[in-house]
This record gives C-alpha cells, structure tokens and sequence, in this order.
C-alpha cells in the first residue's frame, strides 16, 4: 500500500460516505426528504391523524423490536422512519425541505436550554 504524500489525499470510510449524501438545507436528512419527493402529490393534503396514527404505529414497532429482543438497529432504523414520516406531515402541509430547515433552525433557537424541556415535560404530564 503506497504511503500518503502531501500530494495524496487519505480519506477515512466515514469521510467518504459523508461525500456521497445528498446536499441540501436538510443536511444528513437530505436523503430522507429527497426519497419520498415522488409522493409529494400523494402526500399533499393528507389529513394529520393519519400522521399520528403512522407514528403511534412506528412507536408499537419500536416497542416490538424490543420485546422480540431485536438488535438496536431495528429499532434504530424505525426512530428513522419516523423522521421520515414527521418530514412528509410538514410536506402535508406544503412545506420544501428549506422551509422545514427553516422551522429546524427557528425551534431549536427557542429551546436551547435542555433541562427547561426536561422540566417543562416532567411538570404538566409527569415524566
């Protein structure tokens, strides 16, 4: 194996993934968004409680997973699913991968303090 040079570029497996993602205002979610662009017109005017029922559905599949003793990944894989259905409910409602980076970037500055949602969470329902 040839050893790097100045002139040679060693990149790292991680590195190279990274540079196959899909660009966009999404970042690593890019994918997620960009694979369900061809629905955009099935998704479009869906009304919300098929989104609550999608993902009351994928947190049974969750806890599923973890009674069959499943490996993290499965379930790992369904907290993905339902990034992918909350974009398509934000899609539902007329939004583009830029506005919902948008909405992204204007929550988390309203909460950037964690314990205060912690908190929040544990005082009105107890968690």
């Amino acid at each position: 194996m040839e050893e790097p040079t100045k002139t040679t570029e060693t990149k790292f497996p991680a590195q190279a993934a990274a540079e196959k993602l899909p660009k966009g205002p999404l970042g690593v979610f890019q994918g997620v968004w960009n694979n369900w662009s061809p629905a955009t017109e099935y998704v479009d005017g869906i009304p919300d409680i098929y989104f609550r029922n999608v993902l009351t559905i994928q947190m049974n599949e969750i806890d599923d997973h973890h009674e069959a003793g499943a490996p993290l990944e499965k379930k790992i894989n369904e907290m993905v699913d339902i990034i992918s259905v909350t974009f398509n409910w934000m899609r539902s409602h007329g939004l583009n991968d830029k506005d919902v980076a948008e909405a992204v970037k204007r929550r988390t500055a309203q909460f950037i303090d964690c314990q205060e949602i912690m908190d929040s969470y544990n005082e009105r329902y107890g968690l």
